[in-house]
């Protein structure tokens, strides 16, 4: 976390390494029909510019991804 260095929003910017997960797991069951959006604010700085979203349902110990996306360009 810095202070500045350009954030997209506010005042402060966080730095993620290679690898790094970011989850929001929550009770909401997923409904048929149901639409979904997912939005980062992000920025590539020093060299990190893959960034993956993945939107997925935990099924006992299993984690079954339900959609992704990549974005190679940021």
């Amino acid at each position: 976390m810095a202070n500045g260095w350009g954030p997209t929003d506010g005042e402060w910017t966080a730095y993620m390494g290679s690898g790094v997960v970011i989850s929001q797991p929550t009770v909401h069951v997923i409904q048929a029909g149901e639409v979904y959006s997912l939005t980062f604010d992000a920025k590539e700085t020093a060299g990190g510019h893959i960034l993956l979203g993945e939107l997925y349902a935990d099924f006992g110990a299993e984690r079954v991804v339900l959609a992704s996306a990549l974005s190679s360009s940021l």
